[in-house]
């Protein structure tokens, strides 16, 4: 019976790390860019009895997978249990624990089995696929949470990101959605162009954010390396503030007015042009 672990201490207490599981986005957070994933279905969220189903694409191979949650035991862990996909058997469990001095465990276990036996040739290959998946799964958990503490100083804030539809809007709606923030996605079908005259509300840590989810769009094939450059150095010209003062919740006014937008300005912060995407 062929066994996975994978084991990290993060500087978050399992509460945090727990909570974070739970908040939409977390799954689309923990998609390697290498990976071709789309979700087709779900409900539920991590809950027993929820069900996600989605297709991964491996070359000319198009593989469906559905999950069933079960073993939910609020704080502590919860499991995802393959209905149908490429595996014989597929149980992850996610646990976590305390770690002392207020960090917290994070442990992926999995039961696994492949569709045509565990041979020496595969079980090394399934094992070097799971190594490299949730080694990058725990480093992008470590460092969500720790931008997460950067951003808003412990308030829950509303955002309204707009831009053009694709893998760094989604990206950067999941990896505020996931700090416990409130997010408003409008997709438009052409780039935005943001005047001169305009400036971006928005937290600081969105250009770091947005550069990291333009080198994985790069990564994915999804966006020339060119492209990805010219967004970048656009980014980094956009004047951008955080709704701490009267004038910049005026700035922000005044641009929601002209996308007609609607966000709470006293406890969020607006982003009226694209960003990123």
């Amino acid at each position: 019976m062929p066994i996975y672990e994978k084991r990290s201490v993060l500087d978050v207490t399992p509460t945090d790390l727990f909570a974070w599981h739970t908040r939409p986005g977390a799954f689309e957070r923990l998609i390697p860019p290498w990976e071709h994933i789309r979700v087709l279905s779900r409900y539920g969220g991590i809950a027993d009895g929820a069900r996600v189903t989605m297709v991964i694409k491996r070359g000319p191979m198009t593989i469906r997978w559905e999950a069933l949650h079960r073993g939910f035991v609020d704080g502590v862990q919860f499991q995802d249990v393959q209905v149908s996909g490429p595996f014989k058997r597929w149980i992850h469990t996610h646990r976590f624990e305390p770690a002392g001095e207020g960090r917290g465990e994070l442990i992926d276990h999995v039961d696994f089995a492949l569709p045509f036996g565990l041979t020496p040739i595969a079980g090394v290959l399934a094992r070097r696929l799971m190594d490299r998946m949730f080694a990058f799964r725990h480093r992008r958990i470590a460092t969500d949470l720790a931008r997460h503490r950067e951003i808003g100083q412990g308030r829950r804030l509303r955002l309204v990101l707009t831009g053009r539809a694709g893998f760094v809007l989604s990206q950067l709606a999941a990896f505020f959605s996931t700090g416990g923030h409130l997010v408003h996605v409008f997709p438009t079908a052409e780039d935005v162009r943001v005047g001169q005259e305009h400036q971006i509300v928005a937290p600081n840590m969105i250009r770091s954010q947005a550069l990291s989810l333009l080198l994985e769009a790069v990564t994915r094939g999804e966006l020339a390396e060119e492209v990805a450059l010219q967004w970048h150095e656009r980014l980094t010209t956009l004047k951008m503030r955080l709704l701490g003062d009267r004038v910049s919740r005026r700035v922000a006014w005044k641009i929601t007015r002209e996308q007609r937008l609607g966000v709470d300005l006293r406890r969020g912060v607006c982003c009226g042009h694209q960003v990123a995407g």
